[in-house]
């Protein structure tokens, strides 16, 4: 076997070429190594043919480094993996094993693997690696801050638990862990505890450029466009060079009408990766505004030829393809981004709004109660299904979802508007009137 030179590591090594005896390991450390060998023939990583040579690893990476040594070199090995396209069983086998040479505590290696695949895009086989560190560890902090990571994408529900786990059991991932989580809340629509856990981020790290970008989607969403970009800029004065923030900035340019700043982002994400799927839908979005809705297609169609999954390409094609007119599309896209993320409530919700368009009221009413259900909280949805229930005679149920909206964003008129009609229609004319009121007052302010 031909030796090969490992990536940052400066060692040549050479997995047929004996071991000296005379270096001791001791018997914790080949337990643990066993352990992780055991993991990969689990998982598929390697196969009983690769064995042999990855427990030469296990006295190769003893004779290499010192264990405060071992989890850095790991850590570079394995965040090369992703860009030289290794895949190989042994190569990633040595990468862990250097960890797990310098794991602290029960948990770290299996963190450490599942690090590794989410690098390489496996979020399947770290989600999984995360678990087993959570089963060997249940406190380890990193492991729950990992796994909300890779939930979130489909449960932001369920990854909510995890981050408020992770900020309990140790303080030193809580900005990250507040990051992750107000992210997730901002997936649910929670604006305001988005923007609590944004804010308390910043508190504990106003280095980490990423939570002033997740604050400036808030502030977006929001409407309120100059703190938004005060958060951008922010994030970029910091020296990010994630695609996704100038991705976001453009956006919040589109929206500010300032048309060639915001091309100049999207192209800007596109220098920094040729290939981030994810530009290629915010360019899209860009076409939209402009109506070039032939071009936004090609750049939906562009991001999927690179290979993204996405429940958020599929809504956003979606939205595309009901300015078009092609209702039956958009719903098939829908149904592809439900599928994706089943527990996404977000979609549920776009979906309901569509099907009460066209008039299916009984399938949107469905849809607006799975969002609900699966923890939204845009006062929109209760809004929508309160109209529905309004429609269908059931006022007191209707009342309740207009409360709730009402309590979400006070300051809406429409949502009074929405109750007014419901009073009105129940024979409550005194509490009718009030509403109406309110809402004439709230418009009045905003001129």
């Amino acid at each position: 076997m031909r030796s090969e030179r490992l990536p940052q590591l400066g060692v040549r090594f050479n997995p047929a070429q004996p071991i000296d005896s005379s270096t001791s390991v001791t018997h914790g450390e080949t337990k643990k190594a066993g352990r992780i060998l055991k993991l990969y023939l689990a998982y598929g990583t390697i196969t009983q043919r690769d064995r042999p040579v990855a427990k030469r690893c296990v006295w190769a990476c003893r004779l290499r480094a010192n264990p405060a040594e071992r989890e850095g070199k790991g850590v570079a090995m394995a965040r090369n993996l992703q860009a030289l396209r290794r895949t190989s069983g042994c190569w990633l086998a040595f990468a862990v094993l250097l960890i797990a040479g310098g794991a602290q505590q029960p948990g770290d290696s299996e963190c450490s693997l599942g690090d590794a695949y989410l690098k390489m895009g496996d979020t399947a086989k770290a989600h999984d690696f995360y678990l087993e560190a959570l089963r060997n560890n249940p406190r380890h902090a990193q492991a729950c801050c990992r796994l909300a990571d890779v939930m979130r994408i489909t449960d932001p529900s369920g990854a909510i638990e995890y981050y408020s786990k992770s900020i309990q059991y140790d303080p030193a991932y809580a900005a990250e862990a507040f990051c992750g989580r107000g992210n997730a809340y901002l997936d649910l629509g929670d604006l305001d505890r988005a923007i609590v856990d944004f804010s308390e981020a910043i508190r504990l790290n106003g280095q980490y450029a990423e939570t002033y970008a997740s604050r400036a989607k808030v502030y977006h969403r929001r409407g309120d466009l100059d703190r938004a970009l005060d958060d951008y800029m922010t994030a970029v004065r910091l020296g990010t060079r994630d695609p996704a923030v100038f991705c976001g900035r453009g956006l919040l340019y589109l929206d500010r009408q300032e048309i060639h700043k915001a091309m100049a982002d999207f192209k800007e994400a596109l220098r920094i990766r040729p290939d981030f799927a994810p530009a290629f839908l915010s360019r899209a979005k860009f076409y939209e505004k402009q109506n070039d809705l032939q071009q936004a297609l090609a750049d939906y169609n562009r991001a999927i030829e690179l290979g993204l999954r996405s429940p958020e390409l599929h809504k956003q094609r979606a939205e595309m393809y009901l300015m078009r007119g092609e209702t039956e599309n958009a719903v098939r896209d829908l149904a592809e981004a439900i599928n994706l993320a089943p527990k996404h409530p977000e979609y549920y919700a776009i979906r309901g709004r569509l099907l009460h368009k066209q008039g299916d009221a009984v399938r949107a009413l469905a849809d607006y109660a799975k969002a609900i259900e699966l923890g939204s909280r845009d006062p929109e949805v209760y809004c929508a299904r309160g109209n529905i229930l309004c429609d269908q005679g059931q006022f007191d149920r209707a009342i309740s979802d207009f409360d709730e909206a009402v309590a979400l964003a006070p300051q809406m008129a429409t949502f009074y508007n929405a109750r007014a009609r419901a009073f009105y229609e129940k024979g409550d004319f005194p509490k009718a009137e009030a509403d109406s009121l309110r809402a004439r007052e709230l418009r009045g302010r905003m001129r």
